[in-house]
């Protein structure tokens, strides 16, 4: 009602112990209301946007779906949004997702109608997909809103000196910790040659989704919910990864022929031992905040500089 009209009344029979419920209800009223609903609406604009990687500009027709958007208030922020850019009003909002099905549909059966001829129809991922690494933060390969079939090659380092083998969890979702993630699987990649902790390459190949729309929206939702709480666990975790490099860094050079040559082997020894200590300290305190890692790094390259 209030779409079309100023103010309206609503009235409830017998809303709570036999009292009847009866007020004016004016559509600013209903605005302000709504207006964290509003808000999300447009976070939900600019997110699309990004993540299509689209400016505004970029933008040909802006197209009213579901019949939420019939409200004067969302249409309005739409056009400001846009810079005061026409809404398209063609279709009705409410048959929009059944028009879509009916394309898709057409396109999925051959259809070779000339309307069909300028669109395209891709599959994506609907949820980034990735593994979690040693310290258990998630390491996306295979970001949110890839086109698929799709195949993506990237560089893990072993967590230790002399290790051979791999084993790998897979992970789709958007929290920075594997575990708040959906887990897919693993896989055991073994019997390459004992090195430093380095680079190994895999190449993961992704074909389809595993969780429904439903399943996919719920964990989109969450880890909006958790962003900024994801943010700072990342934060973390590359904290303690920098401390770990610095450790085996060190660990390496120490273990290098012209560091044994000019450095007493009473003082490589006792670094060798500080190393050693700090992987340990490393280990042992896995929840230790940003600040503790990052005094430790401190700490340490002052302690054993080469």
């Amino acid at each position: 009602m209030l779409s079309a009209a100023a103010s309206t009344k609503i009235a409830v029979e017998s809303l709570f112990d036999e009292v009847d419920f009866c007020k004016t209800l004016a559509r600013a009223e209903f605005e302000q209301l709504c207006m964290d609903l509003f808000s999300q609406t447009m976070d939900k604009v600019e997110t699309t946007l990004s993540d299509a990687k689209l400016r505004k500009a970029d933008i040909h027709e802006i197209l009213l779906v579901g019949g939420s958007t019939r409200i004067p208030k969302v249409q309005s922020m739409l056009q400001d949004f846009f810079n005061g850019r026409d809404l398209q009003r063609s279709i009705n909002p409410d048959e929009a997702v059944a028009y879509g099905a009916a394309v898709l549909a057409a396109k999925l059966s051959g259809n070779m109608s000339k309307l069909m001829e300028n669109l395209m129809l891709y599959e994506v991922t609907p949820l980034s997909l990735g593994w979690k690494d040693c310290y258990g933060a998630m390491v996306t390969v295979i970001k949110r809103n890839t086109r698929i079939p799709t195949k993506r090659t990237c560089s893990s380092q072993t967590a230790s000196d002399n290790q051979t083998s791999v084993r790998t969890s897979i992970f789709e979702g958007e929290r920075a910790m594997a575990k708040d993630n959906n887990f897919l699987g693993e896989f055991l990649v073994q019997g390459f040659p004992a090195k430093p902790r380095g680079e190994i390459n895999i190449t993961i190949t992704k074909y389809k989704g595993h969780l429904s729309e439903e399943e996919a929206k719920l964990m989109l939702a969450e880890a909006e919910k958790f962003k900024q709480e994801d943010e700072k666990e990342r934060s973390r975790v590359a904290a303690m990864n920098a401390l770990l490099d610095c450790i085996y860094s060190t660990k390496r050079k120490l273990e290098k022929v012209e560091v044994k040559q000019k450095m007493s082997e009473k003082n490589r020894k006792m670094l060798l031992a500080k190393c050693e200590e700090s992987i340990k300290w490393a280990d042992r305190e896995k929840q230790a905040t940003k600040e503790d890692y990052e005094r430790k790094r401190k700490q340490f390259e002052s302690e054993c500089s080469l």
